[in-house]
């Protein structure tokens, strides 16, 4: 018996092929409400950061067919996101 791609349960939080992080050039170094250096990105908008203050990474996103991820699995990569 073979096993096809299409046979495998592929987690939601898998990143797949086509998904990829934003760039480290839009990353900059400014003054947190702390006075305290803080990493974040040029263009920071709300959702940058969960309710503690933490940056999340920014991930392009590949919806499908009702809003399930489309691409081949990149198996050892997490989807932060998701």
């Amino acid at each position: 018996m073979t096993i096809t791609a299409a046979d495998l349960v592929v987690p939601y939080i898998t990143a797949r092929e086509g998904e990829e992080a934003d760039s480290l050039l839009n990353l900059n170094v400014h003054i947190g409400p702390d006075r305290r250096p803080r990493l974040g990105y040029k263009d920071e908008a709300g959702p940058d950061r969960d309710l503690r203050g933490v940056l999340w990474a920014r991930y392009s996103m590949s919806p499908g067919f009702a809003g399930q991820p489309t691409g081949n699995p990149r198996w050892r990569l997490v989807h932060p996101l998701r």
